[in-house]
């Protein structure tokens, strides 16, 4: 009887930063250990951000906690300015390697409304549809948008 895979992390970070290269951003994952040096699981620049992924398997002791205390090191040693934690999904530790890049996709990562394509704040004039001088009034469209079921209106706090 053939004995079932066991996929160690690096394996599932190096197909994170293959697939996250796939989507335009050129990603490096993390190599076996260099002379005691820790490098981040998956690093990557977007638009002049260190973006780190640091991640952990469900069934490591305590993951969560470990993986986001990971991340939040990377930070404040300086590199990266933003770092996120990942819990790999049990299945992946027992994937097969060819097959584990479909089954991240499987996860729903994409890149659909992320980063540049998806608007992050509306802002409006306080005297739109008032003000004699003005070109046009948004004030309309900005109502529709504002009404969006996709937008969380969260009101300007002053």
């Amino acid at each position: 009887m053939a004995q079932k895979q066991r996929n160690r992390e690096e394996v599932v970070n190096t197909q994170l930063a293959i697939l996250i290269s796939g989507l335009g951003v050129t990603a490096d994952a993390e190599t076996i250990h260099v002379h005691g040096k820790h490098r981040p699981d998956v690093l990557f620049q977007l638009r002049g951000l260190r973006v780190v992924i640091e991640g952990k398997f469900a069934d490591h002791p305590n993951a969560e906690h470990v993986a986001l205390e990971d991340a939040r090191k990377r930070v404040r040693s300086g590199i990266a300015h933003i770092a996120a934690a990942a819990i790999y999904p049990l299945p992946l530790r027992t994937t097969r390697t060819p097959e584990i890049l479909e089954a991240l996709w499987g996860c729903g990562l994409n890149t659909l409304a992320a980063c540049g394509d998806v608007t992050r704040n509306i802002t409006g004039c306080q005297v739109a549809g008032v003000d004699r001088n003005e070109v046009c009034d948004a004030s309309p469209l900005a109502l529709v948008v504002a009404s969006s079921p996709a937008i969380r209106w969260r009101p300007h706090e002053a």
